[in-house]
């Protein structure tokens, strides 16, 4: 049997072809001379490989393997970022039956410049599944008070020092349109501050996000249909602090503070 070149992102499973590997999934990585597009503002080299990785990572993990060794494709970071993202899945409330499998990835080139890219392209990956967790959890597990307490527990073990202000600090702010928001839900709003200084004597940039856990429109209620997706309102707010968790897991030289308000809208005889 005799096949041609894959085209870019196209996948092809052999078996019993080596002796090491059970399975060896090769996909194509599209043009070789692939580079930086002005107009799009991305490398497209590199969203090549990822995609190529994660697309054969997925093929893979459907042939029932529990472990895959990747390939660097001449870019270790890339290669470990398509692939971290493309096996992950949200299927924390789904029973065992219907759990994606659990995959160990691991890079074949034992170089060590190789292995340190590798490890950066994971944690990279690892902050971009975090935001993808935050958004995906259902409102009611993914209220205010849920989200600053995980994103206390991850983030403070880094160094980072998290505040959690309540409705009454936001009073003495005078921060009348964030309490307006949040008066016709039974959930406590929050104001989450995220503090990560590894750059000392240097002035902090800030990162602010929205974090409306649940928006159902307050009293001007939204329309029914895709209102279940309101609940990654908090988009924005979970973008903030999975930038400043990635960082400080980077141990980056930067001085960065996060800000984020955290309340739903509901409608309630309270509501405005």
């Amino acid at each position: 049997l005799r096949s041609g070149p894959l085209s870019k992102g196209k996948s092809r499973l052999f078996y019993d072809i080596s002796s090491e590997y059970l399975v060896v999934g090769v996909v194509g990585l599209g043009p070789s001379d692939a580079g930086y597009n002005e107009l799009e503002e991305v490398y497209e080299n590199r969203e090549n490989i990822r995609s190529a990785i994660a697309i054969g990572a997925r093929s893979l993990r459907d042939a029932n393997v529990d472990e895959i060794v990747v390939d660097d494709c001449n870019d270790a970071q890339s290669a470990a970022e398509g692939g971290t993202l493309g096996l992950w899945y949200y299927d924390e409330l789904k029973s065992d039956a219907y759990k994606k499998r659990q995959i160990k990835l691991s890079l074949l080139s034992t170089d060590p410049k190789h292995k340190k890219a590798w490890t950066k392209g994971v944690v990279l990956a690892n902050g971009q599944n975090l935001v993808r967790r935050l958004m995906e959890t259902p409102a009611n597990l993914m209220t205010p008070t849920i989200f600053c307490n995980q994103v206390k527990e991850l983030a403070e073990p880094l160094g980072v020092t998290v505040t959690i202000h309540d409705t009454k600090w936001a009073e003495e702010k005078k921060m009348g349109s964030f309490l307006s928001v949040t008066h016709g839900s039974e959930e406590p709003a929050k104001f989450l501050e995220l503090s990560y200084n590894n750059a000392p004597g240097t002035k902090p940039f800030a990162l602010v996000g929205k974090g409306i856990t649940f928006d159902s429109g307050g009293i001007s209620i939204k329309p029914s249909a895709n209102m279940d997706q309101m609940r990654a309102d908090m988009g924005g707010a979970a973008n903030v602090v999975a930038a400043i968790i990635t960082l400080a897991t980077l141990k980056s030289k930067v001085n960065v503070v996060g800000l984020t308000p955290l309340t739903e809208n509901l409608p309630s005889g309270k509501a405005t």
